[in-house]
């Protein structure tokens, strides 16, 4: 226990209060806060930590569907040395980053309410979509081949980037909807 500042002799327990950093500090000096306040920002400071933990599961799924997209170009110029002139084309493994490069600038960085929620759910179809794609070739890379592999390549991506950029207008235009009619 500590003597309060009042001057007079009484004891009190001074309040503990949770600050911006999220680390817990006692009130010594002015009006103890309120039950009502703390719980707030109790509330706040945890959805702020599960917003950006959502946000970094949503990192890391893109970071792991990416890395499998690169992958597997590079696994079968060595698996497949004959074929290797038409994965080693640079477009090829440029447009293996854009789907993922376009669902990291649209969601991550984003601040509403549900921006988190939808950046973890895109990129887990990301993720599941490019496991569906890429996993196979790993298994069976004589399964990939000919001439037009590389466009094949550069096609898939770009639809993918097409269903990324349509999903993500579809899902702001309900959250818009939502909130015109919520409010």
């Amino acid at each position: 226990m500590e003597r309060n500042n009042s001057g007079g002799s009484e004891y009190a327990i001074w309040p503990v209060v949770v600050d911006r950093t999220g680390r817990p500090r006692q009130v010594t000096r002015g009006h103890s806060p309120s039950r009502a306040h703390l719980c707030e920002r109790a509330t706040a400071i945890a959805s702020n930590h599960s917003v950006n933990q959502l946000k970094r599961y949503a990192a890391l799924l893109l970071l792991g569907a990416m890395t499998l997209a690169l992958m597997t170009p590079a696994y079968l110029i060595h698996v497949r040395p004959g074929s290797a002139v038409y994965h080693r084309n640079p477009f090829v493994f440029a447009s293996q980053v854009i789907p993922y490069a376009v669902c990291a600038v649209l969601w991550l960085p984003a601040h509403g309410a549900s921006a988190p929620k939808i950046a973890l759910g895109l990129s887990t179809a990301l993720f599941v979509a490019a496991c569906l794609l890429y996993v196979p070739v790993f298994l069976h890379p004589e399964l990939v081949g000919g001439d037009m592999v590389g466009l094949g390549y550069i096609l898939v991506c770009l639809v993918t980037t097409a269903a990324v950029v349509a999903i993500s207008i579809i899902a702001v235009i309900t959250v818009a909807i939502r909130r015109r009619f919520r409010d």
